[in-house]
């Protein structure tokens, strides 16, 4: 699938990704970005959402917890095109 996504965006683009950025739950996988490396050669850099954007002390921790892989699906969809 990350394949897929390389060869789309040198199709569309005209140049090859140099980064590739992780999110979610697969992010957390421990050695992913070494893994990815080894495969694609192409630098792999892991990303905390939960770090980057500011949510309101009123959200139960817990559920930020169940959606936070939502909001990187939600978040990557809404800059697809931006890339």
């Amino acid at each position: 699938e990350i394949n897929f996504g390389i060869e789309i965006v040198k199709s569309k683009y005209n140049f090859s990704p140099e980064v590739i950025y992780l999110v979610g739950g697969g992010a957390k996988i421990p050695g992913i970005n070494s893994i990815l490396f080894d495969l694609l050669r192409i630098e792999i850099r892991i990303i905390d959402i939960k770090g980057k954007i500011k949510v309101s002390e009123n959200i139960d921790p817990k559920y930020l917890n169940t959606i936070t892989t939502q909001g990187a699906f939600a978040l990557a969809a809404a800059v697809k095109e931006f890339i």
